[in-house]
Order: C-alpha cells, then sequence, then structure tokens
C-alpha cells in the first residue's frame, strides 16, 4: 500500500500457498476525487424574469473587439415584493448576476451554478456588468471588458481615487495564477425607491468554485459603485477575492481571504477571518477586520485601523491617525500625521514614523519606535523595549524590566516598575528610574538622572549632570560623577544636607552618603569636599 504526491492510493496484492507458490501480483490504483473544473461557460441571462420577487432583465452584447458583455439589471423592488421562501435572504431579494455551466473534471458531470449573487433591499436598483467570458489576469488588466477598465470608466482620468483603485486592481492581478480564469463584474447601485439619505442593506456573495482567495483557480472581482445612493449602504462581501469601492460604503462579512480598496470616499471595512488585504484609500475610513492576519491600511485622511484577533501590519498612512492592534503579535506604523497607536494584547511592534505620535504597547512584550517628532510612548505591561528616535520625547515603561532609548532631542524618560534600563542619548534628558533596580545612562547633553526607587546605577555621560536622590535611594551608585561638572542634589524634601555632608564615609577610594535612615548612595571614584559636590 503506497499514497504518491499526485493523490492516488496504490494496492498492490499478492497471493503465496503454504508451499511457497506465489500469484501474480494484483494492482489497483485510485485517484483522489477533488472539485477540480474546467473554465466555467456562461449561461446567457434571460431577457427578463422575476427573480425573488423581484424583475430582472438579461442581455448579452458584442463589443468592438469581439469580446461580449453581459448586463444585468435589477429593478428596484416594492413594498409588495412577494419573497421566495426558498432563498438564503428573507428580507432581500436574492438574484443570480452570473449563472455557469461547469464541468467536474473527475466525472464528466456537466452542472449549471450560480457563481455571483446580488441581494437587495426594498427600492435598490442594481446594474451588474462585465465580461461574457472568464479572464485570464491579462485579458482582465487591458481588455475592454477587463477589471482595469471597469474601475477607469467609474473614476476621473488623473485622479488618486483611479490610480489608488488601478493601482491595487493592478497588484492583484499580478499575483493571480496562471491557470486562474477571472470573473469581473461592475455592480452600479441606484435607489430609486428610497427616501433620500435612508440606508439600505445589500450582500455580494461569490463562489469557492477553485478554492478561495487570491490561489483560487476561479476567482471573482468586482467594482462597487455606490456613488448613486443618497444615504449610507451596508454591503456584506463574502467569498469575492477583489473588490474596488467607489463611494462612501460600510462592507461587512467577509468570508474567505479578501483584497478591498477604497477609493477617496469615506468607506468602513469590517471584514472576517481569512487574511485579508484592505485599503482605505482618501477619506477618512474605518478599517478593521475580525479574524485572520491582515494586512490594513488607512491610506490618506484620519483613519481608524483596527486589527482584532491574529498578527496584523497596519499601516495609518498620511493624516492623523488611531491604529489598534487587537490580539496577536501586531505591527503598526503611523505614517505621516500625529497618530495614536495602542499595541492591546501580545507582543507587538509599533512605529510612530512622521508627526508627534503618542505609542502604547498595552500587554505583552513590545516594541515602540517614536521615529521624528516629538512622541509619547508607553510600554505598559511586559518587558518593553521603547526607542524614541528624533525629538522631544516622553517614555514610559510601564509594569516588566524595560530598556529605554530616547534618542535626540530633550527627552523624559520614566522606568516604572522593574528593573529597568534608560538611555538619554543626545540632548538634555530627565531620567527616572523608578521601582526597581535600575540603569540609568544620560548620554550627552546635561542630564537630570534621579535615583526615585531602588538600588540604581547612574551614568551622567558628557555634559552637566545633575544626580538627584531621596530617602529611598539607598544602594545606589554613582559611575562617572566629575568633580566640578556634575551636582548631586536631593528630589525629596526634609532631608538635611548638612547631616548627609557629615555621614560621607571613604571606602575603597569611593565616598558613600548617608541619604536618611541608614540608606547609603556611593560616588564612585571620587573622595575630598563632598560640600562642593551639592549645588
Amino acid at each position: 500500500l503506497s499514497g504518491l504526491g499526485d493523490g492516488t492510493l496504490t494496492l498492490t496484492l499478492a497471493l503465496t500457498d503454504p508451499a511457497g507458490n506465489a500469484s501474480v501480483p494484483f494492482t489497483a490504483t485510485t485517484q483522489k476525487l477533488t472539485a477540480t473544473v474546467d473554465k466555467p461557460a456562461p449561461v446567457a441571462p434571460p431577457p427578463v424574469a422575476t427573480v425573488d420577487g423581484a424583475t430582472v432583465t438579461g442581455a448579452v452584447t458584442t463589443n468592438g473587439d469581439g469580446s461580449r458583455t453581459t448586463t444585468v439589471t435589477i429593478e428596484a423592488s416594492t413594498g409588495t415584493r412577494v419573497e421566495d421562501t426558498s432563498t438564503a435572504n428573507p428580507d432581500l431579494a436574492d438574484v443570480p448576476v452570473v449563472r455557469e455551466q461547469v464541468v467536474d473534471r473527475q466525472t464528466g458531470q456537466v452542472s449549471t451554478q450560480t457563481t455571483l449573487t446580488v441581494s437587495v433591499s426594498t427600492g435598490v436598483a442594481v446594474t451588474a456588468t462585465g465580461g461574457a467570458e472568464r479572464q485570464t489576469a491579462a485579458q482582465a488588466l487591458t481588455g475592454l471588458t477587463g477589471l482595469i477598465a471597469a474601475i477607469e470608466a467609474r473614476t476621473d482620468e488623473g485622479t488618486a481615487a483611479r490610480g489608488t483603485l488601478t493601482g491595487g486592481g493592478s497588484g492583484f492581478l499580478s499575483v493571480l495564477s496562471a491557470q486562474a480564469q477571472l470573473l469581473v463584474r461592475a455592480i452600479d447601485f441606484t435607489a430609486p425607491g428610497v427616501a433620500a439619505g435612508q440606508a439600505v442593506q445589500t450582500k455580494v456573495t461569490g463562489t469557492t468554485l477553485g478554492g478561495t482567495g487570491p490561489t483560487s483557480t476561479a476567482p471573482t472581482a468586482v467594482v462597487l459603485n455606490t456613488t448613486g445612493l443618497t444615504g449610507p449602504v451596508t454591503i456584506q462581501l463574502d467569498n469575492v477575492e477583489f473588490a474596488a469601492v467607489v463611494g462612501n460604503a460600510t462592507l461587512v462579512g467577509g468570508d474567505g481571504e479578501q483584497i478591498v480598496y477604497g477609493d477617496d470616499h469615506e468607506q468602513y471595512m469590517h471584514l472576517g477571518e481569512g487574511d485579508d488585504l484592505l485599503h482605505g484609500g482618501g477619506g477618512n475610513d474605518t478599517i478593521t477586520s475580525a479574524g485572520g492576519n491582515d494586512t490594513l491600511y488607512g491610506d490618506e485622511g484620519d483613519d481608524l485601523v483596527h486589527g482584532g484577533e491574529g498578527d496584523d501590519w497596519l499601516f495609518g498612512g498620511s493624516g492623523n491617525d488611531l491604529i489598534g492592534g487587537g490580539t496577536g503579535g501586531d505591527r503598526g506604523f503611523g505614517g505621516e500625521g500625529d497618530d495614536v497607536l495602542f499595541g492591546e494584547e501580545g507582543d507587538d511592534t509599533l512605529t510612530g514614523n512622521e508627526g508627534n505620535d503618542t505609542l502604547s504597547g498595552g500587554a505583552g512584550n513590545d516594541l515602540l519606535f517614536g521615529e521624528d517628532g516629538d512622541d509619547l510612548l508607553y510600554g505598559d505591561e511586559g518587558d518593553d523595549t521603547l526607542s524614541g528616535g528624533a525629538g522631544n520625547d516622553t517614555a514610559l515603561g510601564g509594569s516588566g524590566h524595560d530598556l529605554i532609548a530616547l534618542g535626540s532631542g530633550n527627552d523624559l524618560g520614566l522606568g516604572g516598575d522593574g528593573n529597568d534600563t534608560l538611555f538619554g542619548e543626545e540632548g538634555d534628558d530627565t531620567l527616572f528610574g523608578g521601582a526597581g533596580d535600575d540603569v540609568l545612562h544620560g548620554g550627552a547633553g546635561n542630564d537630570v538622572l534621579f535615583a526615585d526607587g531602588g538600588a540604581d546605577t547612574l551614568w551622567g555621560g558628557s555634559g552637566a549632570d545633575v544626580f538627584a536622590f531621596g530617602r529611598n535611594s539607598g544602594g545606589s551608585v554613582v559611575m562617572d560623577f566629575e568633580v566640578g561638572v556634575d551636582r548631586l542634589a536631593f528630589y525629596e524634601a526634609g532631608i538635611e544636607l548638612g547631616a548627609v555632608i557629615r555621614s560621607a564615609r571613604v571606602e575603597g577610594g569611593n565616598t558613600t552618603l548617608d541619604v536618611g535612615g541608614g540608606n547609603r548612595i556611593t560616588i564612585l571614584g571620587q573622595t575630598g569636599n563632598v560640600a562642593a559636590w551639592f549645588g
């Protein structure tokens, strides 16, 4: 018995009698049944029909290049529509806009299947147009009935919206397999039977024929045009591999892996469990996903980007964006503008990029990079690494054992709980170790270092630095005090300077001082006139 990599299973049987005589081996091979199909053949729509209570018309026309275009129109229904109870959605008219003949390679059986359905609420009309036959990626890129042509027909030449959508469509086509046969439809919505400003509900449902996502051999791409609507529209999008959205829309649902690009209108996208790629485009968008390892872009505008479950990549783009990682180990990038990034759960990496950004790691061991601008970084729970970058930054370690590097600029660093390590680097920095046994490095510039809890180790670096102590600074050590340049100080009221000076002891070439209650600090490598060290 043997299994082969091509999906076959081979059984070889031979019999041997007690005398040792063997029979001729018998071999049988079976092949695993799959849903592999040949290129689906189009089924022409009827000229007119009533489908789920809606009047539907269809036509096929021939173009100048010999290609054919199929047009299916769903007329707006009224409140007297008679529901077909056998359809999926009791409150919507479920209309198959594409039906195709499919041949199973294994059985040779021919079946007619619905491969694209549009479901609309009362008062909503739809026109669905596209090539009668499925297309290769090359045909969809350049053909009269292709994906790019459908986008260009609904956007203005030279606009950012056209560039975003055609770029997204071209990128999608570039990742399709050579065997892929693409179904393309432009779906234009109007609402002649709906009061101005009234919300409407729709659904666009593809098929799992050939698999799902960009690896499907029978993918579906749609251009959703909502500019004919006057009110908000919600579109549930299932098993559609690519969608370009023209106009304001809320997209929900999202069975399967999907790639969605929005234009310069405001879009709300909240798709499902697959590994999705979503682009908000221009406008102030909300881009979220329920699950999967997603890649989400706010693009231009002031956007909300949220990863949900899974390990996500989140990009704010230009504008002042709000980014939330959700669960999982996420990577968030603010881009241009003054952004706010929350890692939430998981071990996250957050980068502010340009602008004055606010980064909060949340739970987990996080990496936070402020980069340009005056940033606020908060590690929160876990053992975090915070890097301020350029600008005058504030970094708060939170709980855990944190590493804080403040970069250039005049920065403020607070270690918080745990045994933290802080680097002021360039600029005139102020460093607080917080609770725990911390290590503080001032770096270049005139820095102020606070040993404010635990046995801290302080390195001022170059510049005229101030080392500040309180009663709870016992066990702290100043490693590089330079007499005549650096100074000692107290941050806590009530400490008697004279008593501290009188408590000075020289031990092994180092000076120790009692800052109260028997808590001693050490000035490494220095002896002499202690009173002159305070200023």
